[in-house]
């Protein structure tokens, strides 16, 4: 059975994730995760926690994500099945110790607020956890709902093929929303499209895709963050997927001012798969 885990702080923006997550689970016939994790505070600056003060807050966190459960259900006509988690501490480390025990098809997440998901999504620690976790994350942006998933674009560079494509992650994805796939390139290198064409790494990127008979993209160089959100825009697609890596052209879309530009100003939601 699929299990989507929707991460909430309560924000709107993580509300408005949540039932883009919950709608999602109703198109896959999944479980729903609710999950809020309340943060111990790190700075000598911050009030000291307190255990009365910490048990208060697991109370009135226990209280809302019971109330947002019943919301849900009563919009998705309680065709799903919906539980919640609440919990204290490292709220990316606790999301990623969350997740591996009952291995999620996707992690959903809002995107970055004032001291809410903006230090779940941009803190130094929590960057870390997301480059570093195993499971797809879904950045669903301010307002966006939930339409059935048709058009599908993959942003790469043709470094490290194949192992650096999740080819199951994006071949399940595609198959279960019945999707058309685009591959994009971002020609950072300057090449023309007969070099890229006729390059052993393409070569083998097509290898690894036929099976899913990718429509294949290039654009010129220019910005990372531009060049993909100028595409993606132009072309009305349905997500977005990046695949984060050290030292590559996806693992810097993460760094605080491309994932900004990339979450904030596309109406796309943003998959980050991982191999």
């Amino acid at each position: 059975m699929k299990t989507l885990v929707a991460a909430t702080d309560f924000s709107p923006g993580s509300l408005n994730a949540v039932r883009y997550a919950a709608d999602m689970a109703c198109y896959l016939k999944a479980d729903l995760v609710l999950l809020h994790v309340c943060p111990i505070p790190d700075s000598i600056n911050e009030l000291a926690v307190t255990d009365e003060g910490l048990g208060n807050a697991l109370i009135c966190a226990g209280e809302e994500i019971e109330l947002l459960k019943k919301e849900l259900l009563r919009i998705t006509g309680e065709k799903i099945i919906i539980l919640t988690e609440v919990r204290v501490g490292d709220v990316a480390g606790q999301l990623k110790d969350f997740c591996e025990t009952i291995h999620p098809y996707a992690v959903v997440m809002g995107p970055c607020e004032a001291g809410g998901a903006e230090t779940l999504l941009y803190g130094s620690t929590c960057l870390q956890a997301v480059r570093d976790t195993r499971w797809p994350l879904l950045i669903v942006p301010s307002g966006i709902r939930f339409k059935q998933i048709r058009k599908v674009v993959m942003a790469c560079d043709l470094k490290d093929i194949p192992e650096s494509i999740p080819i199951d992650s994006v071949k399940r994805l595609v198959q279960d929303f019945r999707a058309h796939l685009y591959v994009l390139h971002i020609n950072e290198t300057g090449q023309s499209l007969s070099e890229l064409a006729f390059s052993d790494a393409f070569k083998k990127l097509g290898e690894i895709m036929k099976d899913l008979h990718p429509a294949y993209r290039f654009t010129g160089k220019e910005a990372v963050d531009k060049g993909i959100l100028s595409f993606v825009e132009r072309n009305s697609f349905d997500l977005l997927i990046v695949l984060p890596k050290i030292h590559s052209l996806p693992a810097r879309l993460f760094h605080k001012s491309h994932s900004r530009q990339l979450v904030l100003q596309t109406h796309t939601p943003v998959l980050s798969l991982h191999n």
